[in-house]
């Protein structure tokens, strides 16, 4: 099992005797409307979320309920309104020769207040992408393992969404698209499984987008797994939040455990 550090995330107020554990996007909002800089794209947004050493579950149940992974982000005497909420389960396709799934959850919190903070609620949603052996997906008693997991909360991003491609030396490449409320734009993580082990993939196609552009790439980019392209909005110094004059087309490709520039084509914004 690969874990790794969650990205520092815009928190509740602070309450005495609690385990926070949320998986935040300051990063993710300070990069994305701040502007990529050379040293950020060298080492590419902090991979967000967990991976998981967990038992398979049967598909049927996690059609009914949430799944409860026993990594509840605060301590216990900060309770749970009512019970979670099962936000439906995703088929994401075959990839590494197993069929994937994703499951959504969502949860609401009474953080205790105190003399200077009163009490307050929190929305939580939970991202679970799993797998299933392909040999026995049209079975009723499908088996699915949890792979990994992220908690987020909903008021900040507007979506987090998973997606799962074969890659041709073998194995399995997964991106996690999150795209944050209002103009803030979208990012991604991505990570690389060959054999057992999961690895986070280097973005030196923002380095090379750095080099070109130094301080242009200001809402992220957007890359297609299945296609091997992507885009970014390049701002002009003069350009609105709203409006970039430039667009960055690319076709890239995967080299070891990096997603390298391989073609690049910049025309005006439409």
């Amino acid at each position: 099992m690969l874990s790794f550090q969650r990205r520092a995330q815009t928190a509740p107020p602070a309450v005495s005797g609690r385990k926070h554990r949320w998986t935040r996007v300051a990063m993710c909002l300070a990069s994305l409307r701040g502007g990529w800089t050379q040293a950020q794209a060298a080492t590419a947004p902090d991979p967000v979320g967990q991976f998981l050493a967990r038992a398979a579950v049967p598909i049927a149940s996690l059609r009914r309920a949430c799944l409860e992974l026993g990594d509840a982000p605060f301590a216990s005497d900060v309770p749970q309104i009512g019970r979670c909420t099962n936000l439906g389960l995703t088929a994401l396709g075959v990839a590494g020769g197993q069929q994937w799934y994703s499951a959504l959850a969502g949860r609401r919190w009474v953080l205790p207040g105190s003399s200077n903070v009163s009490a307050d609620t929190v929305a939580e949603s939970e991202l679970v992408v799993l797998s299933a052996d392909t040999a026995r997906r049209a079975a009723r008693d499908t088996l699915l393992t949890p792979v990994w997991h992220y908690r987020f909360q909903p008021k900040d991003l507007r979506s987090v969404t998973p997606e799962v491609v074969s890659v041709d030396s073998g194995g399995t490449l997964m991106a996690i698209d999150e795209c944050v409320n209002g103009t803030g734009g979208c990012s991604q993580s991505f990570f690389l499984r060959r054999g057992s082990r999961w690895r986070a993939v280097r973005l030196s196609f923002l380095d090379s987008l750095n080099h070109r552009f130094p301080g242009a790439i200001n809402h992220g980019y957007h890359v297609d797994l299945r296609l091997m392209r992507a885009n970014a909005a390049v701002y002009s110094p003069d350009d609105a939040n709203c409006c970039p004059s430039r667009v960055a087309e690319m076709r890239l490709h995967l080299r070891g455990d990096a997603l390298e520039l391989a073609e690049l084509h910049v025309r005006p914004a439409s």
